[in-house]
């Protein structure tokens, strides 16, 4: 409900037709589909745990990642059905909203939050060192996927995978009822698929921050800006 509303307030023209996604985003050059899902903290050993009052802990990151992979996946399928059901075309634009409001623990990053590092390889920071000059660096590693309770692994590379061509990116909020309105805009994150096969152009969204990857020799820069009301950065 509230990304509709969110919609509604920066100028888009929607609609919420069944059966069909959640959302449909009407323009002069086709539909932009959205379907929205607000994964829970899970059940098991793979579960988001509580975190324990007034005590350090180690951060679930990897937990985390494992819910938002289920929840891309469950929708990446469900757009398929709506694909062969002939409920959307093809080459229509497709993304997934994930909300993180119902995790028990969620402190992400602001340069690579949790859903980036869901999609694309990039794992925890890392200090780089070139034994030929001797000088060293901090960036970031790369994870290719985290490991579940049962040792089986769960790839983190939706985003360079062509099974997920047809998902254009995913749309991630942290937003909650608890929220003001205008905080809850701000904290939407639109993350492109780099090898979509329907993308969205930069600063679609207009308002929040978005992740387009821009590819170059080393594979691809991935970096988040913030949008104004115009789209720019």
């Amino acid at each position: 409900m509230r990304l509709t509303v969110a919609l509604k307030d920066a100028g888009f023209a929607v609609s919420c037709p069944k059966p069909g996604p959640d959302i449909r985003v009407n323009r002069a050059d086709g539909p932009v589909w959205i379907e929205a899902v607000a994964p829970s903290s899970g059940e098991g050993d793979d579960a988001v745990p509580n975190p324990p009052p007034n005590t350090m802990f180690n951060y679930p990151e990897e937990r985390i990642i494992l819910r938002f992979r289920t929840a891309l996946e469950e929708k990446r399928r469900r757009r398929d059905e709506y694909v062969a059901k002939g409920v959307i075309e093809k080459g229509d634009p497709y993304v997934v909203a994930i909300s993180g409001g119902r995790m028990n623990t969620l402190m992400d990053d602001d340069d690579f939050p949790a859903i980036l590092m869901a999609v694309y390889p990039v794992g925890p920071p890392a200090f780089f060192h070139n034994p030929r000059t001797g000088e060293g660096y901090q960036g970031r590693s790369t994870r290719l996927a985290v490991t579940k309770a049962n040792g089986t692994e769960t790839n983190t590379t939706c985003f360079l995978d062509s099974t997920y061509a047809g998902v254009s990116a995913v749309l991630f909020s942290e937003a909650n009822f608890l929220m003001e309105a205008t905080e809850g805009y701000n904290s939407f994150l639109l993350v492109h698929n780099l090898n979509a096969r329907n993308p969205l152009g930069g600063g679609w969204l207009g308002f929040g921050r978005e992740c387009l990857p821009v590819s170059d020799a080393d594979g691809a820069t991935i970096k988040i800006r913030a949008l104004d009301e115009e789209g720019s950065a």
